[in-house]
């Protein structure tokens, strides 16, 4: 335990090792049903994440059950939170905000009609966020499971708090000392069930990760072929539900189409394939193919304006023959074009006003905006009708080539003018400035004459965002009652694929309970066998703390008594000597008892007694004795 960050450290190897040694549930070592959960919990949450994994648990993805060209999103979890695009009400908002820009399209040729109904048939194509599929439409995994039970995982479950307090790379694992007196209690009551079993786990009735993965698979399988059969009836049933809308998208491509060619920007490339038919030339090419320069004096003025009339007579029949063969022809064009578009919208009112008398799709309701289809078309109703438009067009054309033909019918008088008063006869004199404006102005004239159609064509019959916006309102009524339609289709399927199908999945919430219960075991044991690591290397470390602290109290104290000591050292040490120097020593001790002994045998002579000789060795060793303790006391009377 570091004191400076008070954290509790221990080795990844000790961990690894407990964690496989660990005991077996039962007294048949094949019962490891504890063990290999722990060994599951410590490969997810510790191992995992010292490999520099970023998050443990990967984002949580929405799955999606593909119908065809349908989606349908599956729930994951308790609480819906999609991650995938899904149909909103701002999408809705957004196509009808795209009108309110009135482009008539982007430089593809792309019109804004068309992006608006491919995108309804993007959002068609979405997951709706009225009706999800069971989460039995979703193979179960256990890993994923796993990942979807840490992810939705509450703060306050057991040992949650636990876990997110442990850190540390491949090496070393560590926990906060706060968060392991926290769990201390709890720890200490698992210790004891790491050598004496309670749970009694047998490998028949509880599975382990390895074999529920094995069974999570088996049932997968069978529910493969389920969720097959359930799929094509879907298929069908939201088709069907969806057919109107898709039809009615469908027509009005179609007419968009068509509209390009008729009132829209692909006008112009018509027209102009028409004016390529009649195979005009400019006036100066003409005149050089009929006039040579040097000839021009040998011709008459008659010859010179037959010539000049001829070119002016073609242009003039090309432009009455585009009036006639082209403008009123394409007029009754758009004129069938509206009356097609007219009779779609007529087709989706009546479809839906019948569907609401008959109250089919009741039970998905209100239906507001199919109810206010009606009213709300009512408002384009003058503009629908484009008979007066088309007659201000045709009126407006008509007027136009009269003015060309009047100024053709100018400038053939001019030039006839400029003809007879010419002497002598040169080409300059014929074509003065006058006669040349008047040819310019011809030419363009033609060119004019079909720009100003294109301009009636496109700006005054019928505008794409009132196409538009007539699109919008129909295809969101459309809408409302398609989902209304898939909602009670979907779920009368799922309702009659829970009921036909009801094995596989209670066998299917079986396996659910089973890798809950065993992740639940697997925190638990775990938590434990770490926590009593970590509780003893704690015991340990606070041990070697109390043999520190007791020796440095020591130290402590041995160097305040050597201070204090320190000024008498000098006078004691004197008076030792002293006191030693009147003490006898050891060999002077000995040598005094021999000297007495060896006279008091000279007095008692040479029949001493047995007696007298053991009180006579008596006496010299307790002279010996007094004269080592006399010694001793005098050394510890210095050191004193």
């Amino acid at each position: 335990m570091d004191p400076s960050t008070n954290v509790v450290s221990i080795e990844q190897s000790k961990v690894n090792k407990e964690v496989n040694r660990f005991r077996s549930c039962t007294s048949n070592i094949r019962d490891i049903y504890c063990r290999e959960w722990a060994q599951f919990i410590y490969k997810k949450k510790i191992i995992g994440s010292a490999k520099g994994q970023e998050d443990l648990v990967q984002q949580h993805h929405d799955k999606v059950l593909y119908v065809g060209r349908f989606k349908l999103a599956i729930r994951q979890f308790n609480e819906p939170t999609p991650t995938i695009p899904m149909r909103t009400s701002e999408h809705l908002l957004d196509y009808r905000s795209r009108v309110e820009l009135e482009k008539e399209g982007d430089s593809t040729g792309v019109t804004m009609a068309k992006q608006l109904v491919t995108s309804y048939l993007a959002w068609v194509e979405m997951p709706s966020r009225t009706k999800w599929l069971p989460r039995a439409f979703a193979p179960l995994s256990l890993q994923k499971y796993y990942e979807t039970l840490v992810q939705h995982s509450s703060s306050d479950a057991p040992f949650e708090a636990f876990y997110d307090a442990l850190s540390g790379d491949k090496k070393t694992l560590c926990i906060d000392q706060q968060t392991l007196d926290l769990y201390a209690p709890v720890i200490e009551e698992l210790i004891p069930t790491h050598k004496v079993p309670v749970c009694g786990h047998l490998r028949s009735e509880f599975h382990a990760p390895s074999d529920l993965e094995v069974e999570c698979n088996i049932n997968n399988e069978n529910l493969a072929g389920a969720i097959k059969k359930t799929k094509e009836k879907m298929e069908t049933a939201m088709s069907r539900s969806w057919y109107s809308l898709i039809k009615f998208i469908e027509q009005v491509l179609l007419l968009d189409d068509k509209k390009m060619y008729l009132i829209g920007s692909r006008c112009t490339s018509k027209m102009e394939s028409f004016v390529k038919s009649q195979v005009l030339s400019n006036f100066d090419d003409y005149w050089l193919s009929k006039v040579n320069p040097s000839d021009i004096k040998h011709m008459t003025a008659e010859e010179l304006e037959h010539i000049f009339g001829l070119y002016w007579d073609e242009v003039s029949t090309a432009v009455l023959s585009f009036k006639g063969d082209f403008v009123y022809t394409h007029l009754d064009e758009v004129h069938l074009w509206m009356n097609s578009f007219n009779q779609l919208l007529s087709q989706v009112k009546g479809e839906i006003a019948r569907r609401l008398e008959s109250q089919e799709y009741i039970s998905g309701g209100p239906f507001l905006k199919c109810s206010q289809l009606q009213d709300a078309l009512k408002e384009f109703e003058k503009t629908l009708d484009i008979s007066d438009s088309v007659s201000h067009v045709q009126s407006q054309m008509e007027e136009r080539v009269d003015d060309y033909l009047h100024d053709l019918h100018i400038l053939r008088e001019e030039f006839v003018k400029n003809l007879f008063t010419a002497t002598p006869m040169k080409l300059d004199k014929l074509f003065s400035k006058d006669v040349k404006k008047y040819i310019k102005k011809a030419e363009n004239g033609y060119t004019s004459l079909r720009s100003h159609f294109r301009y009636l064509l496109t700006k005054q019959i019928f505008s794409e965002n009132t196409f538009c916006n007539i699109i919008v309102l129909c295809a969101e009524a459309l809408i409302e009652e398609a989902e209304a339609a898939e909602f009670l289709t979907v779920d009368e399927e799922i309702v009659a694929f829970s009921k036909t199908y009801r094995v596989y999945l209670d066998r299917r919430v079986e396996l659910i309970e089973a890798i809950e219960e065993g992740v639940r075991i697997g925190n638990q044991e775990f938590a434990g066998l770490a926590g009593s690591l970590f509780l003893a290397e704690q015991r340990r470390i606070e041990g070697q703390s109390v043999v520190v602290a007791q020796h440095d109290h020591l130290l402590k104290d041995l160097d305040g008594s050597t201070s204090t000591s320190s000024s008498g050292k000098k006078s004691k040490t004197k008076k030792s000597a002293k006191d030693n120097d009147s003490l006898p020593s050891t060999t002077h001790a000995e040598e005094t008892a021999s000297v007495v002994e060896k006279k008091t045998r000279k007095i008692r002579g040479s029949k001493a007694t047995k007696s007298d000789v053991e009180a006579s060795e008596t006496s010299s060793v307790q002279t010996t004795s007094t004269a080592s303790k006399t010694r001793a006391e005098g050394k510890m009377e210095e050191a004193g």
